[in-house]
């Protein structure tokens, strides 16, 4: 009789959800096995509902012999409808790259065996392309639209292709197939709807039904894939007596059963479990605030007025009530022995966490454990990166990874898991795509006892290099000796190392300017990042490459470059005339040269007699060879001793210091005037005869 009743209360409500489901797709195409109908649409689509799973599938599409013909992405969506609680399954084709030429003829997809499937296309939604015919195949699995008068190409989006189904649970075991009008294809993994067929005890907490779905007595509805029949309600108390089929059920969240989440509001109904094969335990978990209660168990009903009245033993199975506030607050009814049919239901009473027993949640006052452990709080972290922690409990029920920027508001799934993780792998975040900055990754794990925790750590998402700059030198400058290469290579949270490198003028490889440290681990802001010691290198004179790169733990990298000359070559300096110790006078044509391949300047300057410092006679800023330096005017000198001296600077900012270059000094000394005219009898030569004059003059006639 148990397996009879469940079969006629199974075809009851099959065709309580195929009736329901009439009104809400009225201009949709209920298409059979093997059946087929062309489409005209349908404004809002599958109608109003809570999108419950959403994700995109990128696909490509090549010929046989390998070139890209299509791609994009198939969008995948559920719906639960909110006229019937039912699912709606939603797909979209989405072109993304417009220079293509493969053009989709059909998007076919499996798993609706033995399910109601009303089909069409919403006229209201985003994208250009129709679908003109939908069609199914003859063992019902696989339901089609075709685009046969227009296909999709290029970056075009089709409409939402729906098909609405009965199920009220779903899973990932469908398959959509996308094929061209050439006749190549794509096939990827899709969720379908699934009807849990197996006897056996799940826990329902009502978490898969929209709020506010209200269903009457008579009905029929499902949670967890568990039916559960709403049957006539008894009045009286003390008795099973005075029946009522006027009550309903609605699913709410205000909490009022003391479980989690959403649960179920019971007024003037029972609520029949149907698990299709007998339990040995069940625990409900309910809350009263007004009216008598029933429990009927193994065909034996009782109606009392608090739910902590109910006697210590019902249907041949053991009642433990747990009830801090009888008759007004919440508590836990535990049933123990063998079930075969059980019912319970009120008056302003709520039900939720209807689980199998032992009931562990007696004595389970401890929350979960929640711990994030890696990556740390403030750390850098990368595309992908794994989620490293714990998510556990005596009673453990599922865990939810998520994140979310730290100005945004919305928080999205990185993994759902249904089983404990102990210092292990929690979820991958693949975070391609996020902008650079600080994200929250938040762990709630929740148990079956209605307890939860949550752990949030704040990370750094590095996606570029932040900051790499070389402040000195500058393009082109003229460098000497040791170079002090300056800037920033800094980046936040994520730095990792950079290196500083030249390339000589027609080189093929880069050389680090430190040998000693090719690799630098630091960071460094508005400083020198390094010292390159040209000298003791040995480089030649001449133009050099400059480059400095830097790259972070996500190997996001950056790079600067400057082309600068090094010279390490003193300037030439030489004074070739007059000659050292000559007499001069008059206007003195000063000849030497002054040259050095980045001259910056030269001065030719004199000092002696009555000049007070170094006197300049002339310079410049162009090099000269073997050439004039300058017109030494002597006329106004005194006769002396006096010095010449060239100097010869050049352009090269040596050491790191703009005001030191490279410099030579010549100097040569001269006199200027004559010591007297000795050829007194003006024969061209000084002899005996005019030194005979001058002896007279200086010390007389001989004796």
């Amino acid at each position: 009789m148990y397996t009879n009743a469940r079969l006629l209360r199974v075809h009851s409500f099959v065709m309580l959800l195929a009736a329901t489901l009439m009104p809400v797709a009225v201009m949709a195409v209920d298409l059979p096995p093997g059946g087929s109908a062309p489409l005209s649409g349908v404004s809002g689509g599958c109608g109003p509902g809570t999108v419950i799973h959403e994700t995109s599938i990128p696909f490509q599409i090549n010929s046989s012999g390998g070139t890209l013909l299509y791609e994009g992405t198939l969008r995948d969506r559920i719906v639960r409808l909110d006229a019937t609680g039912t699912l709606a399954f939603v797909r979209q084709v989405r072109g993304s790259n417009g220079a293509l030429n493969g053009r989709v003829a059909e998007v076919a997809c499996s798993g609706l065996t033995s399910f109601l499937t009303d089909v069409d296309y919403s006229t209201t939604s985003v994208g250009t392309v129709t679908p003109d015919t939908g069609w199914r195949s003859n063992s019902g699995s696989v339901v089609g639209f075709q685009f046969n008068e227009s296909p999709v190409y290029g970056a075009q989006h089709s409409k939402f292709l729906h098909a609405i189904t009965e199920a009220v649970e779903y899973e990932e075991a469908g398959k959509c197939t996308i094929a061209l009008t050439t006749g190549e294809k794509a096939t990827m993994l899709v969720k379908s709807p699934v009807r849990y067929t197996e006897p056996g005890c799940r826990p329902i907490r009502f978490e898969d039904v929209p709020v506010g779905t209200m269903f009457p007595a008579g009905g029929s509805f499902a949670s967890n894939g568990v039916l559960m029949h709403l049957e006539e309600f008894y009045w009286d108390v003390g008795s099973c007596t005075n029946p009522t089929m006027n009550g309903s059920v609605m699913i709410d969240d205000d909490g009022l059963a003391c479980g989690s989440g959403q649960d179920l509001m019971v007024n003037n109904v029972n609520v029949a479990f149907d698990y299709g094969e007998p339990l040995t335990d069940l625990v409900i978990y309910f809350g009263e605030y007004g009216g008598n209660v029933n429990l009927t168990v193994n065909g034996q009903c009782v109606s009392e007025a608090y739910v902590s009245n109910f006697p210590p033993m019902v249907g041949g199975v053991t009642v433990d009530v747990y009830e801090p506030n009888p008759g007004n607050g919440c508590g836990r009814i535990v049933l123990e022995g063998n079930i075969y049919e059980v019912s319970i239901g009120g008056q302003e009473f709520w039900i939720d966490n209807i689980l199998c027993t032992p009931d562990v949640c007696f004595d389970d006052d401890v929350p979960p454990i929640a711990e994030l452990l890696a990556p740390p709080p403030a750390t850098c972290v990368c595309d992908p990166t794994q989620i490293i922690g714990t998510a556990d409990d005596a009673n453990f029920d599922q865990y939810l990874l998520e994140y979310r920027g730290v100005t945004e508001a919305t928080w999205h799934e990185i993994e759902l898991g249904t089983t404990p993780v102990v210092n292990g792998l929690l979820g991958t975040w693949n975070a391609a795509g996020l902008a650079q900055g600080h994200y929250l990754i938040r762990l709630t794990v929740n148990d079956a006892c209605g307890h939860s925790a949550t752990a949030v750590n704040m990370v750094w998402l590095g996606t570029v290099f932040d900051n790499l700059t070389v402040r000195e030198p500058d393009e082109g400058d003229i460098l000497g000796g040791t170079v002090c290469v300056d800037g920033t290579a800094w980046d936040n949270y994520c730095f990792d190392e950079y290196y500083v490198e030249y390339l000589p003028q027609g080189g093929s490889g880069w050389n680090p300017v430190d040998p000693t440290q090719p690799v630098y681990t630091a960071t460094v802001i508005n400083d020198p990042i390094a010292h390159w010691e040209t000298i003791d290198l040995g480089l030649p004179d001449g133009e050099y490459a400059l480059r400095a790169r830097a790259t972070d733990d996500c190997g996001n990298g950056a790079e600067e470059y400057r082309k600068v000359v090094i010279d390490n070559t003193w300037p030439d300096a030489e004074i070739t005339s007059p000659e050292p110790c000559d007499y001069v006078e008059g206007a003195v044509n000063v000849i030497g040269t002054a040259f050095d391949a980045n001259i910056a300047s030269w001065r030719l300057q004199y000092t002696g007699g009555d000049a007070s410092g170094w006197v300049t006679i002339d310079s410049g800023t162009t090099s000269i060879v073997d050439g004039s330096l300058g017109i030494w005017d002597t006329t106004s000198l005194e006769p002396c001793a006096y010095t010449l001296r060239l100097l010869v600077t050049d352009q090269a900012e040596v050491n790191c210091n703009s005001a030191v270059h490279h410099w030579s000094e010549y100097t040569v000394s001269v006199n200027v005037g004559t010591c007297g005219d000795f050829d007194v009898d003006d024969d061209g030569d000084v002899d005996l005869y005019d030194y005979y004059w001058f002896e007279q003059g200086f010390t007389g006639p001989n004796p």
